[in-house]
């Protein structure tokens, strides 16, 4: 008798998902971007926290140098105060007694204005200016009125920013490699919330909101002659 069929082998075929079908989103680890130390011998790259690990002797090199510092801590912000002078001018911020440090924030470190950072610092170090230079980019948010919220209303609260990678951050670290932890600390800055933020720590630090403008020289040099009577 003839068979009607001849069955055949069946093959383990992989079946594809239907392109249709929604896929679980895998939570993305956020990259966090790194902190430049600019220092008379070079640029490097280091984690937010300012520890030093591994070879890298960047962090060390400034601590070091905090530690041998006389005077108070002068802290410079780049953009609008300490650009406003060229980079081989003898500045107002000189006539002030103790270190002087410029810590600039910007968007991304690896971006243009971050890498036109890194020479600039060095000019103003070569010339006497600061002794060296950190660019971070923490910062707070914008003020966001939120209802819903008993303590913040309105948001000011973001405006804070004391995470590793902010100014207030390294600012408080500098302070604490001081050898001299009453040393006074003195902060320029154009912009309100790195000035709250830094005012935020309660470490007793001089903090000083520089106006932008034409206006901004003028307040930087009454300000220093101000504070070299002191």
């Amino acid at each position: 008798m003839k068979k009607l069929f001849q069955f055949k082998k069946i093959l383990n075929l992989n079946i594809m998902p239907n392109s249709k079908s929604k896929k679980s989103k895998q939570p993305v680890a956020k990259v966090e971007k790194p902190v430049v130390i600019v220092t008379a011998q070079g640029a490097s790259k280091v984690t937010n926290d300012l520890k030093p690990r591994g070879k890298d002797k960047a962090v060390k090199r400034i601590m070091k140098i905090m530690e041998n510092h006389e005077g108070p801590i002068n802290v410079i912000d780049m953009h609008n105060v300490l650009d406003l002078f060229v980079d081989n001018a003898e500045i107002p911020f000189q006539r002030l007694n103790g270190i002087r440090i410029c810590v600039s924030w910007v968007g991304n470190p690896d971006g243009e204005i971050g890498r036109a950072l890194v020479p600039d610092m060095k000019e103003r170090i070569k010339s006497g200016q600061i002794t060296f230079g950190i660019i971070c980019s923490k910062r707070g948010k914008r003020p966001k009125k939120n209802k819903r919220s008993t303590d913040d209303p309105d948001g000011v609260n973001r405006n804070i920013c004391m995470e590793p990678g902010s100014k207030a951050y390294i600012i408080n670290k500098l302070a604490e490699w001081s050898k001299n932890e009453k040393e006074e600390v003195y902060f320029f800055d154009d912009a309100p919330d790195h000035v709250n933020s830094v005012a935020s720590l309660h470490i007793g630090v001089h903090t000083y909101l520089v106006p932008r403008g034409d206006g901004g020289i003028k307040f930087l040099e009454d300000l220093c002659d101000e504070l070299q009577k002191n």
